[in-house]
């Protein structure tokens, strides 16, 4: 480690909330979508959910700051949306058809 990052207290209990927030909506879409990867980040206001596996480009973003923290039929909403907009199945990821897809990498789709 070549560099230590000092913050206050306030910012510590700050970034401890966003922590807690990001691991709820994380924790509710594994549990309602199941083997997808998902990444939730939060801060300044925002959590930010994308899933891995459609290509982690597009996502959801909660403004916490307009309407609060998400109930639960949110996150699980947002996170059909995600899959649904690169076809995914909610039910669960199933790595054989998602290994047989074609790759797309921006507007191109390679084939394999």
């Amino acid at each position: 480690m070549d560099r230590i990052t000092v913050i206050d207290d306030e910012d510590f209990q700050v970034d401890l909330k966003y922590k807690a927030i990001c691991d709820a909506i994380g924790g509710t879409l594994a549990l309602t979508y199941p083997r997808y990867h998902w990444r939730v980040e939060g801060g300044g206001g925002i959590v930010d959910v994308r899933c891995e596996h459609a290509t982690g480009k597009a996502g959801y973003t909660f403004n916490l700051v307009r309407n609060g923290i998400p109930d639960t039929k949110t996150i699980i909403m947002a996170g059909g949306e995600i899959l649904e907009s690169f076809d995914l199945s909610r039910r669960g990821l199933d790595v054989a058809e998602f290994l047989s897809r074609p790759r797309h990498l921006g507007d191109l789709v390679m084939v394999r």
